[in-house]
């Protein structure tokens, strides 16, 4: 139920509004040192609390002090101002494209559906299989190769699916360290190869943690971070996942 915030109050949230605003004018201007990360990944790491800014990656500096407030505004222009523009870096998730069942069946399109090309611009192309993804390129399925030029065409991100519920008992190399490793190497080759993203949509039961962590450090070690996007459902089911 609503409760009333008494003038007691008062200076408990002025405090604290006076803390966001000495945090938020805190923020640094970063860039990246090395070639292993980028501009972005130094601003939104540096300035995260707690940080994560290793000085042989990034180097900042504090954001320049805002300058003198501008004086009265011009009275209106004539005729109706343009609304806003989307930002250039905000990006919208987008659906599953299911084209495909490992290398060995394609659900193939003449081309995507027409509401697929203007209402996001991230896909992910649906499923690989993951027992073959040790055996390198040749686990591609032939239509993804040929659907992401067509999104990347359109500017869409486009990123390679791998697993689904269909396939969740063949994760047989994420009970080995080395060969969960040697995976993510092949899965950063593919992601460098087709200019895509890497989703892993474990749905198999049993506690991948350990695996997953050695695959995460073969792909990095390809792939470092800023260079290719890595993703992971949180939570997936026959209905879906998210």
């Amino acid at each position: 139920s609503f409760q009333f915030v008494g003038w007691s109050n008062l200076p408990d949230i002025m405090r604290v509004v006076t803390f966001l605003a000495a945090a938020a004018a805190a923020q640094e201007s970063c860039h990246a040192i090395d070639a292993s990360v980028s501009d972005a990944w130094c601003n939104a790491n540096c300035n995260h609390s707690p940080p994560n800014c290793p000085a042989s990656l990034c180097s900042c500096s504090p954001a320049p002090s805002p300058g003198p407030s501008p004086g009265p505004s011009p009275g209106p222009s004539p005729g109706p101002s343009p609304g806003p523009s989307p930002s250039a870096g905000f990006k919208v998730t987008g659906p599953w494209y299911y084209i495909a069942d490992g290398t060995t069946t394609n659900h193939s399109f003449a081309s995507p559906p027409a509401w697929m090309q203007h209402t996001q611009n991230i896909v992910s192309l649906a499923f690989m299989d993951p027992q073959e993804l040790p055996s390198g390129d040749s686990s591609v399925p032939e239509v993804f190769k040929a659907t992401a030029k067509t999104f990347q065409g359109m500017g869409q991100e486009v990123f390679f699916s791998i697993g689904g519920y269909a396939y969740s008992g063949r994760w047989g190399w994420l009970q080995d360290a080395s060969k969960s490793e040697a995976a993510g190497k092949v899965a950063a080759a593919m992601s460098k190869k087709y200019n895509v993203g890497i989703e892993i949509d474990y749905e198999g039961g049993s506690d991948p943690t350990t695996g997953l962590v050695a695959f995460v450090k073969g792909f990095r070690s390809v792939c470092p971070m800023g260079t290719c996007k890595l993703t992971m459902d949180l939570y997936g089911g026959p209905g879906g996942a998210g």
